[in-house]
């Protein structure tokens, strides 16, 4: 029986997410009770408000990077981006890196557009303003949650980099050259 390319790298994935799951499950040992929530009402709740709400940071992320190639003079379907985005997840939570994830959007997206370059400025430019959010996102988190203001060194550091971040990017936005 012979294999075909795409046939021989279903069954690589398969065997490594079989390896991973058995890696997994040897790690966790016997303690399953503290490895896995009782499940209750609220568990199940919870898990669904956790899927509910990264497939709505995926979809609008997949917004920010399509803005960025629109800016670009690049219009792919917003439906592909999603599709990429997702793929791009899953390599990103698979592979040993922080890049594998951006490899398979790019490699992907430029081999049905074409264009190389522009695909991947799109990718570190969509992973910049996301960068440049987080900061915004904490001091805001600062603002609104008392207690988080008082834990001390912790939050010292945190206001003093978030605010450090978002008064460079204010002011590097003042320099950027596409206007």
């Amino acid at each position: 029986m012979h294999l075909s390319k795409p046939q021989l790298v279903m069954l690589a994935r398969l065997v490594v997410s079989a390896l991973l799951l058995w890696v997994l499950a040897t790690k966790i040992g016997d303690n399953w009770t503290e490895a896995i929530p009782h499940p209750t009402s609220h568990t199940f709740l919870w898990l669904a408000g956790a899927l509910v709400l990264t497939g709505i940071g995926v979809l609008l992320a997949a917004v920010r990077w399509a803005t960025v190639l629109h800016a670009l003079h690049l219009h792919p379907p917003y439906r592909q981006l999603v599709s990429l985005y997702f793929a791009g997840q899953f390599m990103g939570n698979v592979l040993p890196s922080t890049i594998g994830g951006d490899a398979l959007r790019v490699s992907r997206l430029s081999k049905d557009n074409g264009e190389g370059p522009t695909t991947f400025a799109s990718v570190v430019l969509e992973r910049l303003t996301g960068w440049l959010v987080l900061p915004v996102i904490t001091l805001i988190g600062l603002a609104v949650n008392p207690g988080l203001r008082e834990l001390g060194k912790a939050s010292a550091i945190a206001w003093m980099k978030s605010g450090v971040f978002t008064k460079a990017s204010t002011w590097a936005d003042g320099y950027m050259p596409c206007r």
